[in-house]
């Protein structure tokens, strides 16, 4: 067997791979500005090459007691309680200013502001949180108010469902509850997991799709996601530590849009935790529990959807290989992740694929390709492709800076984490664990290689959310005093959330700060009514843009007619009712898989080619040709 202990670059191999990082993030830097020329994409390879010098610095003050001092750090009741008072004036503040809001379809700014001082409040308690376990579950449940009136006030702004995906997800849904059985021939025949959840939250509570997603999905991504951040934070290191893990996982830009677009990913995600806590943890206290509840759960995640079967598996590969690594390095002969049981759950997977669900097909498929983007994106001309590339760099940089600068900072973290110092192999499972699905996110998309680029950011922000705390953590513990520690762990968190809860993302309602990139993906009452008035006054086509489109699953005889509204040329439009919604006239809306944003008034282009008005709602007009108008009742 190899020993590899032998080796001197190994024994300190979290500043080897700063080192490395460094080095490689500023080849990448120059590599991306001189091939792909986008400044945006440029700007991940400095802020990595930061993150990488960064702990080299900060590392040479840092002790083995560094990240256990926290546990005997606290603060007088009276400030305690002050703080406390500040969070719920806020949160009480945080409402009023939905509850109040000028536009119902809008959330003011003050909300999310309100928000993020929310977070820097919560993230100095937990910096001097004493050993109560009440003020433990006191603190928890702050941190689950703040996530669930991030997903929960975006879905309840709007009388339909949230999303894209969600509208088929409902169909489905509804199939399953008409039939009293699963349909045969859908693509989640074999993956329905998530809809026979939210189908049985409806029967038993009489509650609409929405509002059964809400409180079976949405609520329990939050808190199982938040428990066993915490969990696997205070086992690896300090509930402190947890904590502030939690408080920067539910205010993600990627988790507050998986829990508001509630899809079979989603649900599908709630494995990933627990099976990682389960092999880590309770199978070092209760060997055949811990492998029991890992396999049930692996087990669900295959009939639950398909990506985050595979990132399962991948972080099952990749747990086994740190093991396998540490223990030559370290002579140890621990293996809570075995390749026996990463071997079974892949081989059960695709078995599943192959015999049952279908999809090695598409795998195969996809493969002979070579993970080409455009077998994922319809195509687009040219300028809608290259709209979001086209906007001012600031804009670009704003959209992206709050998820750029959480991977950044959690380098620090990982690089901690992976230390022979500091860190163990369970520490570096989890930092290594989250580093791969964010590599390979980025890598395709700066390679047009399509792998659904967002899902696996996502899955990577759940795992990198305790690397983000410690990197924060050791930044404000650098600080002596307790007000310096205060301000400056208060302003991260704040700045962080903040740029994180704005992001498209995270808010598709407000594009105010975004106004050329934030796209609504959600119909207002009077556009889900315009829909249905057209519908019973004329029988045959209407003519809508992309996101409309999504109505016609409720039987409405909606078309696709985006190509036109993007040219301004309706003159193919013959016995088609064309509905143009405002918001496209005057916001960024959605093409095919791009989004774009209008140079011209298309209720112009259609009075000039000879298309009559027939319907006005404020929200929606409605046009049909001349000779047709007379057939309508105005």
């Amino acid at each position: 067997m190899v020993d590899l202990s032998k080796y001197h670059l190994l024994d300190e191999i979290d500043k080897t791979a700063a080192l490395i990082g460094a080095i490689f993030a500023l080849a990448l830097t120059i590599c991306l500005a001189l091939t792909i020329g986008r400044p945006i994409y440029v700007t991940t390879g400095v802020l990595l090459s930061l993150a990488c010098v960064g702990y080299l610095i900060i590392k040479k003050s840092l002790s083995s007691s560094t990240l256990p001092s926290l546990a005997s750090a606290g603060i007088s009741n009276r400030l305690r309680y002050i703080l406390n008072i500040i969070f719920f004036i806020l949160f009480v503040s945080s409402i009023l200013c939905v509850y109040l809001r000028p536009d119902p379809y809008i959330r003011p700014l003050a909300y999310f502001v309100s928000i993020a001082f929310m977070v820097g409040v919560v993230a100095v308690e937990i910096l001097f949180l004493p050993s109560s376990k009440s003020l433990n579950y006191f603190t928890l449940f702050k941190i689950a108010s703040i996530g669930l009136s991030l997903e929960l006030s975006q879905l309840l702004l709007f009388p339909s469902v949230v999303g894209i995906d969600p509208w088929v997800h409902q169909m489905f849904t509804l199939k399953i509850l008409n039939a009293g059985h699963i349909p045969e021939g859908y693509g989640y025949s074999n993956l329905p997991i998530m809809h026979l959840m939210i189908g049985s939250t409806s029967l038993l509570t009489g509650l609409n799709y929405k509002m059964a997603t809400m409180l079976s999905i949405s609520l329990s991504q939050v808190l199982c996601n938040m428990l066993f951040i915490l969990l696997l934070g205070k086992f690896l290191f300090n509930r402190k530590v947890g904590l502030l893990g939690s408080l920067l996982l539910v205010t993600a830009n990627w988790h507050v849009n998986m829990g508001y677009w509630a899809i079979p990913n989603t649900m599908a995600s709630l494995f990933v935790l627990p099976i990682v806590y389960s092999l880590i943890k309770v199978r070092r206290d209760h060997s055949h529990l811990g492998v029991l509840l890992a396999m049930l759960l692996m087990s669900v995640s295959i009939l639950t959807h398909t990506i985050t079967a595979l990132f399962i598996a991948i972080l099952l590969l990749t747990s086994w290989l740190v093991f396998k690594v540490h223990n030559l390095l370290h002579h140890k002969w621990e293996t809570p992740v075995t390749l026996t049981i990463s071997t079974l759950f892949i081989v059960s997977m695709l078995s599943w694929w192959t015999h049952v669900s279908g999809h090695i097909i598409t795998l195969g498929q996809l493969i002979k390709v070579g993970f080409i983007a455009s077998r994922f994106e319809s195509p687009g001309p040219i300028d809608v492709v290259q709209y979001t590339s086209s906007l001012p760099f600031s804009e670009q940089l704003l959209s992206n800076l709050g998820v750029f600068l959480f991977f950044a900072i959690s380098m620090i973290g990982c690089l901690y984490m992976i230390s022979r110092k500091f860190g163990n192999s369970r520490t570096s499972i989890i930092a290594i664990g989250g580093v791969v699905p964010l590599f390979l996110g980025f890598f395709s998309l700066i390679t047009g290689r399509g792998i659904i680029e967002s899902r696996w950011w996502y899955f990577s922000q759940i795992l990198l959310a305790l690397p983000v705390a410690i990197a924060l953590l050791l930044l404000s513990l650098s600080v002596k005093s307790k007000v310096g520690k205060s301000l400056l762990l208060m302003g991260l968190t704040f700045s962080l959330s903040l740029l994180m809860v704005l992001s498209p993302m995270a808010n598709l309602d407000n594009p105010a700060i975004l106004e050329n990139i934030t796209v609504r993906y959600a119909f207002t009452k009077s556009e889900l009514q315009a829909m249905e008035r057209v519908s019973n006054m004329w029988s045959k086509e209407i003519g809508v843009d992309s996101y409309y489109s999504n109505l016609r699953w409720p039987s409405y005889s909606a078309e696709d007619i985006v190509e036109q509204i993007y040219s301004g040329d309706y003159s193919v439009i013959q016995d088609i009712y064309v509905l143009i919604r405002r918001e496209i006239m005057i916001h960024p809306f959605r093409y095919g898989d791009y989004i774009y944003k209008l140079n011209y008034d298309p209720q112009e282009a259609l009075n000039a080619q000879v298309f009559s008005r027939v319907y006005d709602c404020g929200s929606v007009s409605g046009f049909v040709k001349s000779d047709n108008a007379t057939s309508l009742q105005h």
